[in-house]
């Protein structure tokens, strides 16, 4: 029905619940998993119990995402954008609910970008 059409989602059911986004035929998983945790730190909510979640390549893919959206002003990335999108429409609500305790078994380096910049 639509032959150009560059982008899948596959859903998984809570808040930002997609699985993976296959754009232009290659999978972001791992970086929807990192747009995931980002979600849940500014929200406030428990994450650190979820394993999956917690793994350090999604917190330096967050550290990545987050200096390169205050050092670069780069829209052409997909999943740049979809950061971008996200972290944007948070700063709207001038609001981040941050648990400090969760926050605290996060790399070094995370914690540093939410409360030290």
């Amino acid at each position: 029905k639509f032959p150009d059409e560059k982008e899948r989602i596959v859903y998984g059911g809570e808040p930002l619940g997609f699985l993976d986004i296959i754009y232009n035929g290659q999978s972001h998983s791992e970086h929807i998993m990192s747009l995931r945790l980002y979600q849940q730190i500014i929200e406030g909510n428990w994450f650190t119990d979820n394993k999956e979640l917690m793994k350090t390549k999604y917190q330096r893919r967050i550290i990545k995402l987050m200096n390169s959206v205050m050092n670069v002003n780069d829209n052409k990335n997909y999943m740049m954008g979809m950061f971008k999108n996200l972290a944007s429409q948070n700063l709207k609500e001038n609001t981040m609910w941050i648990n400090k305790d969760e926050i605290e078994l996060c790399l070094p380096e995370l914690r540093q970008l939410f409360f030290e910049k």
